[in-house]
């Protein structure tokens, strides 16, 4: 959540701080961009329908979070879901399903995270580099070093300087 509140802050906070917004208006941006980027996220495009779970600390300790999904969701009463202890049940879940599994050595652990590293996984598809090699970014760079934005001294600004014209 910290790094969804990270990027939304500098761009959406900041014109909100300028313009004198209330405290409560900025925390309900904050909430929004937290739902709208989880939503996103977790729904990859579909629709998110039925009956909602509301898990984990977060959504246990901040109702008013909570209230920003029922509205952005548009949750009927009875699709909405507050378990006892949500901050505890993921945790508890994964405990639970640990039963039946054996233990492993941090060196096995060490093994499966280097067949994840060099597993060949064609299930997804990512992005091309934006730069291939240091050279095409060098080239990016000069390209955009071409066009810089006039300085002016502050001390001795004026509109004409500006509107040449």
């Amino acid at each position: 959540m910290l790094l969804v509140v990270g990027v939304f802050a500098k761009t959406d906070i900041q014109p909100l701080i300028n313009e004198g917004a209330a405290k409560e208006d900025i925390a309900a941006s904050i909430f929004q961009a937290v739902v709208n980027q989880t939503i996103s996220g977790l729904a990859c495009g579909r629709p998110i329908r039925g009956h909602v779970a509301f898990l984990g600390g977060p959504l246990n300790y901040l109702s008013e979070l909570r209230k920003r999904f029922i509205e952005t969701l548009h949750l009927k009463k009875d699709e909405i879901i507050v378990p006892e202890e949500a901050h505890l049940l993921v945790a508890k879940g994964a405990a639970l399903d640990s039963f039946d599994t054996q233990e492993i050595t941090t060196n096995e652990l060490e093994q499966k995270i280097e067949n994840l590293k060099n597993s060949h996984d064609n299930t997804t598809h990512p992005l091309d580099p934006l730069f291939k090699n240091k050279k095409e970014y060098e080239d990016f760079k000069k390209r955009h070093d071409k066009d810089k934005v006039e300085r002016a001294d502050l001390e001795t600004y004026s509109r004409r300087l500006l509107f040449r014209n």
